[in-house]
């Protein structure tokens, strides 16, 4: 933990899209950070992603670099300048989880977010059954605000899904 000057952000492009792929299907982040049902059979499964959060308007989608190698992404989703709410997401490596990257990620995010005046509020989506995150964010100062119980079946049970909000400072 602790030298993060060689960290770098970069918008998401169509040639990370093997990155992408590498990390989405992931055990660690299918694990954790995406619906069971959310299947992805090849990198192109990704492209309506990238070009969707290329327009600002929508959020933001951005490569994680560690010197030159890609470590993970920070996203910024459901953007809306009428409710002035936004959300976001963090999804890292495992090799690099528990490195402190997370909260570079996070701060990164924050600054993206305070340049878009609109903003106020910021959300994050996360199951039940991903303690890591939980306390992540809670760390952060997010309270959770809404839980949907049992929302997703995965293995044979039911977990919730919980919403965890904070206002921008």
């Amino acid at each position: 933990m602790g030298n993060y000057q060689n960290i770098s952000f970069k918008k998401a492009e169509e040639k990370d899209l093997d990155f992408l792929f590498k990390l989405y299907t992931s055990d660690e982040v299918v694990e954790q950070a995406l619906s069971p049902d959310i299947k992805l059979n090849n990198p192109e499964n990704l492209l309506d992603t990238i070009e969707f959060l290329r327009d600002e308007s929508n959020g933001a989608l951005y490569i994680v670099k560690n010197h030159t190698k890609p470590i993970g992404v920070g996203i910024i989703y459901d953007y809306s300048k009428f409710h002035q709410r936004a959300k976001i997401g963090i999804s890292l490596l495992k090799d690099c989880t528990n490195e402190g990257f997370g909260s570079v990620i996070f701060n990164f995010l924050m600054e993206k977010l305070k340049e878009k005046e609109a903003i106020i509020k910021i959300s994050a989506e996360v199951f039940e059954y991903n303690p890591l995150a939980i306390r992540f964010i809670e760390k952060k100062g997010f309270i959770n605000e809404c839980t949907f119980q049992k929302h997703i079946k995965k293995n044979n049970q039911f977990y919730d899904f919980k919403i965890y909000s904070t206002w921008l400072t």
